[in-house]
Order: structure tokens, then sequence, then C-alpha cells
């Protein structure tokens, strides 16, 4: 008896600890998503990621671990010191078997590995693990993100390629995390109108930032939106949203305009009823909440 407890000690003290990797994913109000990993028993020599954002879509991708700077499919090397001639992309190409459609879609396959040799150079210093922000993406509207394994492309592999490590997870699902975007406080664009200028035509041209709101809905917004409908909108006084002006599409019809027992006009519509262009419908709404909610300094604050 006393034997087979020696051999059993034995067995134990060789026996090299199980591996085991954790992928965590967590996203801020401005839909940027980091995930990362913690590796405990050994490390990880490369991970292959399925990433699904549900009702959304990936439209930038980032890799931040610089233990995890190779991408397979597309990094090229040109000497064995791995001195890099095309750094290559974190995000795999749609064109190959087995991968999500890509940017611009609510799904991306991701593929990073590393070229240590030896403990010592390990991304943990030991080889027995480590942990670190892998890579983070900005997704377009609230949604769940999932991530799975790659199965084509091994998932996540260790540093010994035989070993399948115990991953966290539930249903194949590594990880999932939810994002919500923060809302923007409409009509709030810019805090000053310093960039105004003249054009050849005595036209005002706005030349500061759209995109520079200070908490205040007030006449220097007011500036900058007619600046905008007047050198952007055409003839019809309409600009199609894109991101810097999106806080100035708050309506799409007028209707609700009446006036009030001191002939101002009072806007009884929705606010919050964007039609995916800025227009004369939007001034007019701007128009109507500064002078009704302004007060003599025709300044509102945000919501």
């Amino acid at each position: 008896m006393k034997k087979i407890i020696l051999i059993m000690a034995l067995l134990l003290i060789a026996a090299p600890a199980m591996a085991t990797v954790t992928i965590t994913c967590s996203g801020d109000d401005e839909g940027v998503v980091t995930v990362s990993y913690t590796a405990t028993g050994n490390d990880v020599r490369a991970f292959a990621l399925d990433v699904n954002a549900v009702d959304a879509n990936i439209t930038s991708i980032t890799r931040l671990d610089p233990n995890y700077f190779v991408h397979p499919g597309s990094t090229r090397l040109k000497d064995p010191n791995a001195t890099i001639q095309n750094a290559g992309q974190i995000n795999c190409a749609s064109s190959f078997a087995g991968t999500l459609p890509g940017l611009g879609t609510s799904g991306v396959t991701t593929e990073q590995a590393s070229l240590y040799i030896g403990a010592a150079d390990s991304p943990g210093g030991a080889g027995t693990g480590s942990s670190g922000d892998l890579f983070s993406f900005v997704v377009d509207a609230n949604c769940t993100v999932q991530i799975r394994e790659n199965a084509i492309r091994g998932g996540v592999v260790m540093e010994n390629p035989d070993e399948d490590p115990a991953l966290v997870n539930a249903g194949g699902v590594l990880t999932s995390c939810a994002v919500v975007l923060a809302v923007p406080c409409l009509m709030d664009v810019t805090g000053d109108l310093d960039g105004v200028e003249l054009d050849t035509n005595w036209l005002p041209i706005y030349t500061g930032n759209f995109d520079a709101p200070n908490g205040v809905i007030n006449l220097t917004d007011f500036g900058a939106m007619a600046n905008l409908l007047v050198n952007e909108g055409g003839t019809a006084y309409s600009v199609p949203v894109y991101p810097a002006i999106a806080a100035f599409d708050v309506t799409g019809d007028l209707d609700g305009v009446e006036l009030d027992t001191n002939w101002l006009p009072v806007y009884t519509g929705n606010f919050d009823a964007p039609n995916g262009a800025v227009n004369l419908t939007d001034f007019g709404a701007m128009a109507n909440r500064l002078l009704n909610e302004g007060g003599t300094a025709y300044s509102v604050p945000c919501d």
C-alpha cells in the first residue's frame, strides 16, 4: 500500500498543471468593445475567434496585445528573425472557408498568434500563463456581443498544440457582453462659432468642429445648423446624416408647430423622431425649442 501511495504522489508531482483559458469582453457607451483573456497553467500560442454583434454591425477592429502580433492569414515575415514585411490584419478575409463576413456586418473572424521562444520570452515571462487585452472593435448600435472559437483555425491553441485547454464557456459561447450606446444630446453639436467665415458669395461657412458638444443647446448650435444647411444642403437645404451632425436630425415634420399667446411658435411634435436627413424641419424644431425653452439667453441645458 505504501508503494502505491508513493507512486501516485510521484505521478501527481510530474503531471503538468491543466491549462485554463478564460475569454471576456466588455463594452462602453461609445460602442467600443474590448476582448481580453486570462490563461493559467500554460501559455496560449494563438487565438482564432468568431465575434458576433447581435443587432449591430462591427465597423472597425484594432489589435491591442503586442505579444500576439502575427496574423497567420495575412502577416508576411521576410527572414528567420521574424522581421515583418507586411503586418497584415487581425480580421480574416471572408473569402476563406469557415470565416464570418467581416467589417460592416455583424460578424468578424479574428486570428492572432505569437512568435516567442522559451518561457522567459513568453507573454507572462514564465511559461505558466498570462493575461491581457487581445483586441477591441467598434459597433454601431446597441447589441449583445457573443464570442466563440473559430474551429477551422484551431480556436485557442496552447504552447503544446496537443493540449486542450479547459475553456470557460457555456454552449459554445466563450463570453458575451451587452453594449448600450450613450444617448446623444439632441441639437448640441458645438460650443463656439469661431470658425464662421464668409465665402465669395457672402454665405456663411462654418469651418469649426460640428462634433464638439458642450452640454447646452444655444445660438452657437443654431448658427452651426444654419451654416450646414446653407453650405451643404443645396437648393433643398437638406443634408444626409453623417456622425458629426447626427444630433441635428430630430424630426421628419413640423405638423406640431402652433402659436402661443405671445405669437411665438411652439413645437408640439416629437423632438426624437429622426428621418435620416438634417433639413428645414430640424431647423424649425431648433428655433422653436430655443424660443420657447431658452429664455432670454436662448440656451437650453441638455436633458
